[in-house]
């Protein structure tokens, strides 16, 4: 059998605390001293301001570049992705290449999001709901549109009982006042 020679104990140097309590920090440890990230605005942004950052650019370029640029978080759904692929097909002549391309860009930049209710706030336009719900789920800040249906909602009850806070719907131009 070999002996291993037996470490010397340490010397005293620090001697342990009078008490078994663990040491005492010159703080205590708090939520407030953890360092967070800024919270992003969240937003919806609506199939007609993606239609016009893709072909016209101006205010709405400006609102998609700053959810690239990640200072914004935006939210989008299947049927919002749809409603653009089929604006840009139908409308705009976009082949299907093109189209995919453009999906998958704001896909990219946006969480894709499926809501599983189903509003019926927009009475004169029933598709524009789907910006809603999705805004909904999302507990969006905004939603950014140029749609006059939306736009014209002051309040909308049946959709603030299922958030925390207030959707409000704003054009472009105002989003990007806010946002200075």
């Amino acid at each position: 059998m070999i002996n291993k020679p037996q470490a010397e104990p340490a010397p005293d140097v620090y001697p342990p605390p009078p008490s078994s309590k663990p040491p005492v920090f010159p703080f205590e440890y708090k939520e407030d001293f953890i360092a967070k990230e800024p919270k992003l605005i969240k937003v919806v942004i609506d199939t007609n301001v993606y239609i016009s950052a893709i072909i016209f650019g101006g205010n709405p370029r400006k609102v998609i570049e700053l959810t690239k640029d990640q200072r914004i978080k935006a939210y989008t759904s299947l049927l919002i992705l749809l409603e653009v692929a089929n604006k840009l097909n139908n409308k705009f002549k976009w082949n299907r290449e093109k189209v995919e391309i453009v999906l998958k860009a704001i896909s990219k930049i946006t969480e894709v999001i499926e809501p599983k209710i189903k509003l019926k706030v927009v009475k004169e336009d029933p598709s524009d709901n789907k910006i809603l719900e999705c805004a909904v789920v999302a507990n969006a800040d905004y939603i950014v549109t140029g749609d006059k249906h939306l736009l014209k909602i002051k309040e909308f009850e049946e959709v603030n009982k299922f958030v925390s806070g207030e959707i409000k719907i704003v054009t472009t131009a105002d989003f990007l006042k806010i946002l200075k």
